[in-house]
Protein backbone atom coordinates (compact mmCIF):
# COMPACT_ATOMS: atom_id res chain seq x y z
CA UNK A 1 0.00 0.00 0.00
CA UNK A 2 1.60 3.67 -0.96
CA UNK A 3 2.32 5.50 2.11
CA UNK A 4 -0.12 8.16 1.20
CA UNK A 5 -2.80 6.50 1.84
CA UNK A 6 -4.17 6.33 4.68
CA UNK A 7 -7.28 3.85 5.67
CA UNK A 8 -10.16 5.05 7.62
CA UNK A 9 -10.86 2.70 11.12
CA UNK A 10 -12.97 -0.20 10.35
CA UNK A 11 -12.43 0.14 6.58
CA UNK A 12 -11.44 -2.61 5.00
CA UNK A 13 -7.77 -3.50 3.92
CA UNK A 14 -7.42 -4.38 0.51
CA UNK A 15 -5.81 -7.62 -0.46
CA UNK A 16 -6.14 -11.28 0.74
CA UNK A 17 -3.34 -12.14 2.83
CA UNK A 18 -4.50 -13.46 5.77
CA UNK A 19 -5.59 -11.21 8.86
CA UNK A 20 -3.79 -11.85 12.00
CA UNK A 21 -6.27 -10.97 14.09
CA UNK A 22 -8.82 -12.94 12.86
CA UNK A 23 -6.50 -15.80 12.82
CA UNK A 24 -5.73 -15.72 16.38
CA UNK A 25 -9.08 -14.85 17.04
CA UNK A 26 -10.32 -18.23 15.71
CA UNK A 27 -7.46 -20.32 17.40
CA UNK A 28 -8.48 -18.37 20.77
CA UNK A 29 -12.01 -19.92 20.33
CA UNK A 30 -11.04 -23.27 18.70
CA UNK A 31 -8.77 -24.17 21.53
CA UNK A 32 -11.54 -22.72 24.42
CA UNK A 33 -13.85 -24.99 21.84
CA UNK A 34 -11.75 -28.15 22.28
CA UNK A 35 -11.47 -27.75 25.86
CA UNK A 36 -15.49 -27.85 26.05
CA UNK A 37 -15.33 -24.12 27.19
CA UNK A 38 -17.69 -23.07 24.45
CA UNK A 39 -21.39 -24.98 23.57
CA UNK A 40 -22.80 -22.99 21.15
CA UNK A 41 -21.38 -20.52 18.68
CA UNK A 42 -22.65 -18.32 15.72
CA UNK A 43 -20.83 -16.87 13.01
CA UNK A 44 -21.02 -13.89 10.56
CA UNK A 45 -18.13 -13.52 8.03
CA UNK A 46 -17.05 -11.27 5.46
CA UNK A 47 -15.25 -13.22 2.31
CA UNK A 48 -12.13 -11.81 0.69
CA UNK A 49 -14.56 -11.24 -2.15
CA UNK A 50 -16.97 -8.99 0.17
CA UNK A 51 -19.64 -12.36 0.56
CA UNK A 52 -21.09 -13.09 3.54
CA UNK A 53 -21.90 -16.18 5.34
CA UNK A 54 -23.26 -16.90 8.79
CA UNK A 55 -23.82 -19.86 10.61
CA UNK A 56 -24.52 -21.36 14.35
CA UNK A 57 -24.77 -24.48 16.51
CA UNK A 58 -26.73 -23.93 19.51
CA UNK A 59 -26.92 -27.04 21.03
CA UNK A 60 -29.89 -26.11 23.18
CA UNK A 61 -28.66 -22.99 23.84
CA UNK A 62 -30.99 -21.05 21.24
CA UNK A 63 -32.06 -18.52 23.35
CA UNK A 64 -28.76 -17.42 24.82
CA UNK A 65 -27.37 -17.58 21.81
CA UNK A 66 -29.74 -15.30 20.35
CA UNK A 67 -29.20 -12.89 23.03
CA UNK A 68 -25.20 -12.90 22.64
CA UNK A 69 -25.81 -11.85 18.93
CA UNK A 70 -28.25 -8.74 19.94
CA UNK A 71 -25.65 -7.96 22.41
CA UNK A 72 -22.62 -8.30 19.75
CA UNK A 73 -25.22 -6.01 17.95
CA UNK A 74 -25.29 -3.48 20.62
CA UNK A 75 -21.43 -3.45 21.35
CA UNK A 76 -20.70 -3.01 18.02
CA UNK A 77 -22.97 0.13 17.14
CA UNK A 78 -22.08 1.56 20.10
CA UNK A 79 -18.84 1.29 18.97
CA UNK A 80 -16.82 -0.72 21.25
CA UNK A 81 -13.74 -2.05 20.33
CA UNK A 82 -13.18 -6.04 19.16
Amino acid sequence: MSSNVKVMPGAPIPGNDPVPAVVEYLKERLSEAERGQIRAIATACVSDQGGISTGWINNGNYWKLIGGIDWLKHRMHSGEEE
